[in-house]
This record gives structure tokens, sequence and C-alpha cells, in this order.
């Protein structure tokens, strides 16, 4: 279980690795947006594509590399696998929490640089302006 962390008072929210990792590149965040499987697991865009032209699958079905379940469609491709809504949900409303917190509204954060210290800590990277 990981520990995202958000605003200045170390309030925990308990989110799962699972849900909240890429599945391919085991990244603990993502490359917006993330797409789903029907078993729930989750990866890059970048990264499902790379899953299904490495063979994973064939053009009808994609197997998870996390759990061997089978995503069946009538043609496999990055662009029929659903935007994973709840993580995209997820990371806006910690950024608004963290904003509404510090009283400010202007605070822009890359999503693709994260960060997570040995205990758990875990916080996306302020962008520099």
């Amino acid at each position: 279980m990981a520990q995202v962390y958000h605003g200045g008072r170390n309030q925990p929210e308990q989110v799962t690795d699972e849900y909240l990792s890429c599945f391919y590149c085991k990244s603990p965040g993502f490359h917006l947006p993330a797409r789903t499987l029907l078993c729930g697991h989750i990866s890059c865009d970048a990264c499902i594509r790379k899953h299904i032209s490495n063979g994973f699958g064939d053009d009808r079905q994609v197997v998870c590399p996390t759990c061997q379940r089978v995503t069946k469609t009538p043609q496999v491709t990055h662009n029929n696998l659903q935007n994973n809504v709840f993580v995209e949900t997820q990371v806006d409303r910690l950024l608004r929490r963290h904003n509404a917190e510090r009283q400010r509204n202007d605070m822009l954060y890359n999503i693709h640089q994260y960060r997570q210290d040995g205990s758990g800590k875990a916080s996306f990277v302020p962008l520099q302006l």
C-alpha cells in the first residue's frame, strides 16, 4: 500500500500501488492518458502500445502482464482501451487539495516527474516557471 501525501499537513491518502502504477514500466505515475484493461490494471498510453506491438496478444485480444486476464475487443489497439478516469481524477483531486490548503490556484505540476522517498512519502514535482 502506497501513501500519497498532499499539501503541507502530511495527511496520507491510502492508494494501492497496483492501481497507481503502470503495469508495464512499473512507474509510480503516468504519462496520461492512462489506459485500462478489463481486469482493471492500467498502463501509460505509450506502454500499452509497446505491449501490444511486442505481441502480447493478437489483433483481437491483449493479455494483462499482471494477472494474465485477456481483454478482447473487435480490434485491439491502444485507442480501443478506455482511459482510466480513476487515475486522472485522483491526480486532479490531489492537486486541487494541495492548492486549496496553500490558498493558491496557480500551482502547476509536472505529472511526468514524480518522486517518492524511502518512507513512502510521494509528491509531484512543481514546474519551475
